[in-house]
């Protein structure tokens, strides 16, 4: 052995013979995590660890003899020679290793030349990887013989080069070293490994208990730990194991320790030699290369079911317009399975000749000029006929910018194209509408500040100019504070706008214009603008003045007539009351039965002419509206007819009824014929009568519904008309003018009436009233 080697030794181990110090350099560079190898001068695998094999994926026997370049490309010159040879001893070198795979593992290598007598003997090597920190560790090979080596010349040698091997790795700081006697139970340490563990580093260098030695060791992984090192001792001879170390700061550090039994003369074991290596950045690079590729994962499954689920059509081709990949809404579409579509031309698919061709075209597109291509395509579907699709191919580009693959989309647009051409129609038959039409038709801004008058122009064109001074321009200045407050209600109550007013016309004179806008609100709610038309109503208003003045006259007369009418009936009532009272004695039979009739017959027509007179005064002679309760003019009609119910037994029901504008004494007056009408036409049953209320949007329909004789299909107009009786006197009495009465009532105050009936099975009468929403109940 040389004078080098033994100075080395007894440096490194202290006093230890050569054969004791070789089998703890064995274990301690297969125990080291990093890769060391030995090459001869010729640049020829001497000697590799276990990290080496495991990094390279050659076996052991695969690599001894071979040469360095047989882990370098072919073009890799530089790190060849700088591992051989190397200039610079200091330097570290990146390079990337070939694997028995043929993959490429980044690492970076520190080299020392080993030399003997002044002669270079080779160079020994450190290799840390960069691109993956982790990996599972491999087991020592049970096949080296670590035990069996003797102090021959061939060991001294071996000892030199693993000396050699272990000191460029403590140089290099990836591993510290350690022994425990088993029968003094003491553990010796290097002094940086008792202070990464947290121990005396005075004592470790003399020997301090495995207990004091292993406190460090993390609560966790103190058990299994000792569990590795029993099962050493008892069982294998050598271990390996990573655990967690608690350093003085509280702080969390890992580790991985390597070693083996020695044994004594008696085959008992004595002690293990081992070294630990700090993988703390190893471990946390693998947590974070866990994370990552978790989340990657996780991320790949997403898209995954995004692009599976989605009912667009995703697809891929490679530059021979053969599809790469298929969607499931693809395959759908094809009525294939993936391995039956793959790998098929948009001609073998089944595309048409003319389909395929315009596809090709826009793919060689692409390639040429690197951009996306759009287009619009429309072919009949087997199940739901026509469709049309929108879609995009894009370049998929490699690392040189070129392209390698096209990816495309395709979404069905069908219902949009057809609700678009459905917009497009409903645009023309408005704008052939507003043209023909010859009310004015026209937009307004949201505070009606501009107006755009549509008539003969386009559908909400934006040429047409605006008018803002359209209320002095259009507007009579008497109508303008009215019109001004109808727009302000319609726009804070966001409702239609309708209102009849005088306009200006273009020759000077005043008009008459109905005008209704409607609002139209955005996704927020908000007005977006009003549309609207305005009638020229002048002629219809001056017919309405006609008419209301001819409805005038027709009162004045009405009521003239017979208030007239009365005196000759009073003269004639009164003289044939003194007949009766004077001569009634001189009348036979027949002149009493005559004066009787005559009497009755004076009667009557007093009482049409009464009920005539009131009639004529429902427009006239009403009193203005007010805010009335339906439910109190109802208390008081059954209170006046308290009689008539109680010799009928009339069972009246009646539901809530609203609050709403009217005329008192005119209601009043509705439901009292109306009650009395479902009172007196019973028939021979006990009256039942139910009044009830219902709010049907802007007014109410009010009920009075009884189970009395009903009228016939054919009778149930004639029962609006003034006299028309459908009863004889001697069947019922009244004058045949109250339906009138009500109809006129309801007429007045802006609603309709009519009946519903089945002889035999009852009547219902029903009339709407308008509603007032401050009034609703």
């Amino acid at each position: 052995m040389s004078e080098s080697a033994g100075s080395s030794s007894s440096v490194f181990w202290g006093d230890t013979d050569d054969t004791e110090a070789l089998r703890r350099y064995r274990v301690l560079v297969n125990a080291i995590d990093d890769g060391i190898y030995h090459l001869d001068g010729d640049g020829r695998f001497i000697a590799v660890n276990d990290s080496i094999v495991e990094l390279t994926g050659y076996a052991r026997e695969e690599l001894l003899g071979a040469h360095v370049s047989l882990l370098l490309d072919d073009d890799d010159s530089t790190t060849e020679s700088f591992l051989t040879n190397p200039a610079d001893r200091s330097k570290q070198l990146e390079f990337a290793v070939r694997t028995a795979e043929e993959d490429h593992v980044r690492c970076e290598v520190r080299v020392s030349p080993l030399e003997a007598d002044d002669t270079m003997q080779g160079t020994v090597g450190i290799v840390q990887e960069i691109t993956d920190p982790g990996g599972p560790e491999q087991p020592l090979d049970e096949s080296d013989q670590r035990h069996n080596c003797d102090p021959t010349t061939e060991c001294e040698r071996s000892l030199r080069e693993t000396k050699t091997r272990l000191e460029v790795a403590k140089s290099a700081g990836s591993v510290d070293t350690w022994s425990w006697d088993l029968h003094e139970n003491g553990v010796t340490a290097d002094v940086r490994l008792a202070e990464f563990s947290d121990t005396d580093s005075e004592a470790v260098t003399t020997g301090v208990p495995i207990e004091e030695f292993f406190a460090s060791v993390h609560e966790a992984d103190q058990e299994r730990v000792r569990n590795r090192l029993d099962e050493a001792v008892e069982e294998t001879g050598e271990f390996e194991v990573e655990y967690r170390i608690t350093d003085a700061e509280g702080d969390t550090l890992w580790a991985v320790s390597r070693g083996e039994v020695e044994y004594d003369s008696s085959g008992e074991p004595s002690q293990i030699i081992g070294a630990t290596a700090d993988i703390t950045e190893r471990k946390e690079a693998e947590a974070e290369l866990k994370r990552t590729t978790a989340e990657a994962e996780e991320q790949k499954r997403l898209y995954e079911t995004i692009v599976s689920s989605t009912p667009d059509l995703i697809y891929a081709f490679d530059l021979e317009y053969r599809f790469t990949f298929a969607n499931d809404a693809v395959l759908e579409m094809w009525g294939q399975t993936r391995s039956e579509a793959i790998g098929k031309t948009l001609r073998e698919i089944g595309y048409e000749p003319w389909h395929a061709e315009m596809h090709e075209r826009e793919i060689d597109e692409v390639i040429e000029t690197k951009e996306p291509v759009r287009g619009e395509v429309a072919f009949p579907h087997a199940e739901r006929g026509r469709r049309v699709y929108e879609y995009i191919f894009a370049p998929v580009l490699d690392d040189d910018g070129e392209v390698e693959a096209i990816a495309g989309t395709s979404r069905d647009v069908t219902e949009r194209r057809r609700a678009e051409e459905k917009l497009q129609k409903n645009k023309e038959r408005f704008r052939a509408l507003v043209t023909a039409s010859s009310d004015v038709v026209y937009r307004m801004s949201p505070d009606w500040n501009e107006m755009h008058e549509l008539t003969g122009k386009e559908f909400l064109a934006d040429t047409d100019e605006p008018t803002s001074d359209w209320l002095d321009k259009y507007i009579h200045p008497d109508e303008q504070p009215r019109v001004t407050e109808a727009i302000d209600e319609a726009i804070q109550t966001k409702s239609t706008f309708e209102l009849e007013h005088r306009v200006e016309q273009d020759d000077g004179s005043t008009g008459w214009t109905f005008s209704r806008a409607i609002p139209m609100l955005d996704e927020d709610d908000e007005i977006e603008e009003w549309i609207g038309m305005a009638s020229d109503i002048t002629e219809r208003r001056e017919y309405q003045r006609k008419l209301e003045e001819s409805n005038e006259r027709l009162e004045q007369f009405a009521y003239a007539a017979s208030h007239d009418l009365q005196e000759p009936l009073r003269m004639v009532t009164s003289y044939l009351q003194l007949l009766e009272n004077r001569y009634a004695d001189a009348f036979d039979e027949d002149g009493e039965e005559f004066l009787e009739y005559a009497v009755d017959g004076a009667e009557r027509m007093r009482e049409m002419i009464d009920a005539l007179l009131e009639y004529s005064r429902i427009e006239t002679r009403g009193d203005p509206f007010e805010s009335v309760d339906l439910n109190e003019i109802l208390e008081d009609v059954l209170a006046d007819l308290q009689v008539q119910i109680a010799e009928s037994g009339a069972e009246v029901t009646v539901e809530e009824l609203p609050r709403l504008e009217g005329d008192v004494s005119q209601l009043r007056q509705l439901f009292q014929n109306l009650l009395d009408n479902a009172i007196t036409y019973s028939g021979d049953e006990q009256p039942r009568v139910h009044v009830d209320a219902d709010r049907r949007g802007n007014e109410w329909l009010i009920s009075v519904e009884d189970d009395g004789i009903g009228i016939e299909p054919d009778d149930q107009e004639r029962v609006f008309t003034v006299f028309d009786r459908l009863h004889s006197r001697e069947e019922y009495d009244g004058t045949g003018i109250g339906l009138a009465l009500c109809q006129r009532i309801v007429e007045r105050h802006g609603g309709v009436i009519w009946v519903d009936s089945e002889p035999g099975e009852g009547s219902t009468f029903s009339f709407t009233l308008p509603a007032e929403s401050e009034h609703d109940l």
